[in-house]
């Protein structure tokens, strides 16, 4: 008896241990049960925040739509600007044919010119303003070259830029793509946390189902200790996976934060640099339109002066109208004065043997004085001056040869009796003597060699 109240005492004991880690167990079971429904609520949680960040992944894709198609705008408005440029250069060089077509004319119309002021120095004064006039066209026409060399500067630099834009909307695109391959990774990390909160939820479940199989059979806990035990252990283990796969979870879900993040600063970033390309483009069409403004002003500039070439044109052919005419007046006066010359030779000689029979027998007949020849560099050629001086000194004839000089110009001076008679009766040197009008250089050619003789 002794001994079967030892054993029941010992049993007591057991079964008092037995249920005191029955308890236990129960207690680890229930925070068990607490965990589950906790990990159930960060699973809806997490799940809550999965389609938030699908919904943001949308969101940045729809972005990313927007952004391909602004830059395919962009590019689109690249190559307008490529065919703008493109034209403008071909306007260009238009107008630089044309200018250069131009400049020749006026290089022309001033040989012209200038071969018809040495052939008529009596238009010396028109002629000179005519050349004027052209240098003034030339040098517009320069101004107009040097703005249309400014005009092609611009659009080498309009190149630059779209170059540059380029490089930007590639970059653009590269960013794009980079971004899509984040979002790719971000929604795979997303569907591994689903997957392992499922997972963890069967789990749990799988523990819920244990958990209530525990309460039914506490009747014969004692006998199935072991088994008890074995099963506590399984669930512990279940549940520490399951905290380990929530944490795992957890920190892909901030992984995938942080990636969403950083692509929609990169979205920004490729607004912000859209904008600045799309900028960049305004302004590349403003400094286009002004250069469209440059090349019109520049056509009508050269359709003035074409304008003008072709008064000058005109201007000049009356002017070589006129001086054949005046030639030909030249000629005709030329041959009067030769004529008339010849009558006065004659006459001259009448006059003196005139003057021998007149003279009486007993006084002795004077003795001609000697003539003197002179010459001095003329406008074309030298003027040669004979000089028939009477006893005291002065001159009593003089004779001009300047046939090789402008006809009815500088040939005058042989002719104009007002000229020549300034130096009869008179001793040189001469100087302050009125010169023949038109004729300057030809006229002071006759005082320097008429000097000259007095000089001797």
């Amino acid at each position: 008896v002794a001994a079967l109240e030892a054993e029941l005492k010992a049993s007591k004991s057991s079964v008092e241990t037995l249920t005191g880690e029955l308890a236990a167990a129960k207690a680890d079971l229930d925070a068990a049960v607490a965990n589950g429904a906790a990990l159930e609520s960060s699973v809806a949680d997490l799940t809550a925040k999965g389609e938030a960040a699908a919904a943001d992944l949308a969101a940045a894709q729809a972005a990313a739509d927007a952004a391909n198609a602004d830059l395919a705008a962009a590019q689109a408005a690249l190559e307008t600007a490529a065919a703008d440029k493109t034209a403008l250069e071909a306007v260009v060089a238009d107008l630089t044919a044309k200018g250069e077509a131009a400049a020749a004319e006026l290089a022309a119309a001033q040989a012209d010119c200038t071969a018809y002021a040495a052939k008529c120095a009596e238009y010396e004064a028109a002629i000179a303003d005519l050349t004027a006039k052209n240098e003034a066209a030339a040098a517009e026409l320069e101004a107009v070259k040097a703005e249309l060399a400014a005009a092609q500067a611009g659009l080498d630099a309009a190149a630059v830029k779209d170059a540059e834009q380029e490089a930007n909307v590639a970059a653009l695109t590269a960013q794009g793509a980079a971004s899509a391959a984040e979002l790719a990774d971000v929604h795979a990390a997303l569907e591994s946390a689903n997957l392992g909160l499922a997972a963890a939820k069967t789990e749990l479940e799988a523990s819920a189902v244990k958990v209530a199989e525990l309460e039914a059979n506490i009747s014969a806990l004692s006998a199935e200790e072991a088994s008890a035990e074995a099963d506590l252990a399984t669930a512990k283990a279940a549940l520490e996976s399951a905290n380990a796969e929530l944490t795992t979870a957890k920190a892909a879900l901030e992984s995938a934060n942080a990636e969403l993040a950083s692509a929609k600063a990169a979205l920004e970033a490729g607004h912000a640099e859209l904008e600045a390309v799309k900028a960049e483009l305004e302004t590349a069409k403003a400094e286009i339109e002004t250069l469209k403004a440059e090349l019109e002003a520049a056509k009508a500039e050269i359709e003035t002066l074409k304008a003008e070439l072709e008064a000058a044109k005109a201007e000049s052919e009356t002017l070589k109208a006129d001086a054949a005419a005046a030639q030909a007046a030249a000629a005709a006066a030329q041959a009067d004065a030769a004529a008339a010359q010849a009558e006065i030779e004659t006459l001259k000689a009448e006059l003196e043997a005139a003057k021998a029979a007149a003279v009486p027998a007993e006084e002795p007949a004077e003795e001609p004085a000697a003539a003197m020849t002179a010459s001095a560099k003329g406008f074309h050629a030298d003027v040669t001056v004979t000089v028939v001086l009477d006893a005291e000194g002065a001159v009593a004839e003089i004779t001009v040869d300047a046939s090789n000089e402008t006809p009815g110009v500088g040939t005058r001076c042989a002719e104009d009796e007002a000229f020549l008679g300034q130096f009869i009766g008179k001793v040189g040197p001469f100087e302050g003597v009125d010169v023949v009008a038109g004729a300057t250089v030809t006229s002071e050619a006759v005082i320097e060699a008429l000097n000259s003789l007095f000089a001797k």
